[in-house]
């Protein structure tokens, strides 16, 4: 009996021991230091530098067109059809350029369709006559003739930085505007004008005849591949289709949308056609045509 008493002493010794002895305190970390907050002064100061620099660029953008009197560009048409993978939707738009004149010329056209529509207004002031909340345009997909638009390109790497992180900080807070407002859709012609290099090259023809290879000019490609595959991809990627004939060139671009959560179809095309074999004043003509309710063709 002695002998267990002893035991279970040793042990509730032993364990009073292991218990009392302090664990090993953690050692502390140095805080991180708070993220600084930007101050009223500096956000208006960042936006005003933003709008000097928007007001910088279309300042040196020609926004009217300077007509040229030997073309005649013709009636524009616009069709909706399902594309041939099913994953979306083109818009067609045609148009003709007639030649007044019999020497052959070189134009340079670019065809832009977009999905515009206004930032809703949660709170309307009711005292103010004219809120500046409303009217306010933004572009929600794009798709240009004859190469898409790079993200950034319209903007550039600088102020799409801008943009981006305002837009993430309008999500942060809270905000319930939270579609990105720029680039507008004036931003987006005032870049296409300084950029009338990349734009699609055509030939209008007078009493000369075209070639052969110059009669029909398309970007569509298809490969053993696509052949041989049930369902075509290949037509996603076309963008425009050229058929060119004395004193008349027809001119067909194509504009693909994506099937996408809240889908919205184009709602307006711009057709901008320059001459760039001009020393100044390039644009010849520019047209804005609002599409409307377009059915699908069946």
């Amino acid at each position: 009996m002695k002998f267990q008493t002893i035991l279970v002493l040793f042990f509730l010794s032993l364990g009073n021991g292991f218990w009392s002895e302090e664990a090993p305190k953690p050692q502390p970390t140095a805080a991180a230091a708070p993220a600084k907050e930007e101050s009223p002064e500096e956000a208006t100061k960042k936006r005003l530098e933003r709008r000097k620099e928007k007001a910088a660029v279309l300042k040196d953008a020609q926004i009217l067109p300077a007509e040229d009197p030997l073309l005649e560009v013709g009636k524009i048409n616009l069709t909706r059809k399902v594309a041939g993978s099913a994953r979306g939707e083109f818009l067609d738009v045609q148009f003709n350029l007639n030649n007044k004149d019999f020497k052959t010329k070189e134009y340079q056209v670019y065809v832009l369709a977009v999905n515009e529509g206004t930032v809703p207004v949660y709170y309307k002031s009711k005292w103010r006559p004219d809120d500046p909340q409303e009217g306010v345009y933004v572009v929600r997909h794009n798709a240009l003739s004859p190469e898409p638009l790079k993200e950034g390109a319209v903007l550039g790497d600088k102020a799409t930085k801008v943009v981006q992180e305002e837009t993430q900080n309008r999500i942060l807070d809270g905000r319930l505007v939270k579609e990105q407002l720029e680039p507008n859709l004036d931003d987006y012609i005032a870049y296409l004008i300084k950029n009338s290099d990349k734009a699609l090259k055509v030939k209008l023809f007078g009493d000369e005849s075209p070639k052969k290879e110059e009669a029909l000019i398309s970007n569509f490609k298809m490969d053993d591949a696509e052949l041989n595959r049930d369902v075509n991809y290949a037509t996603e990627a076309h963008t425009y289709t050229v058929i060119a004939t004395k004193y008349q060139t027809q001119i067909s671009t194509h504009h693909y949308s994506l099937y996408r959560p809240d889908y919205k179809f184009f709602n307006k095309v711009v057709i901008l056609v320059f001459d760039n074999s001009r020393p100044r004043n390039k644009l010849v003509y520019r047209a804005i045509q609002n599409i409307g309710n377009l059915k699908l063709r069946s």
